[in-house]
């Protein structure tokens, strides 16, 4: 078990409707935001790759289809 893991530290979503996530992170590693429309999916989607340049990594979601969505945070080994 990794000894750092990423939290979710803000969501918002904007007047357009574009979703803003933020979390936890490290420096330089590479983090892959994954999101599932119902929790009884079999598979998480890649929504994009992100190399953190500090503590702290946005990211916005512009393309969600649905009211509902859920994301994780998995770091790229």
């Amino acid at each position: 078990v990794p000894l750092f893991q990423p939290r979710f530290t803000s969501a918002a979503v904007g007047p357009t409707g574009v979703l803003t996530l933020a979390w936890t992170s490290e420096l330089s590693k590479i983090y892959r935001l994954e999101y599932k429309a119902s929790l009884t999916d079999l598979s998480w989607s890649l929504l994009r790759e992100i190399t953190a340049s500090g503590d702290s990594t946005p990211a916005i979601d512009d393309t969600a289809q649905s009211a509902t969505r859920y994301y994780r945070i998995v770091e790229k080994r």
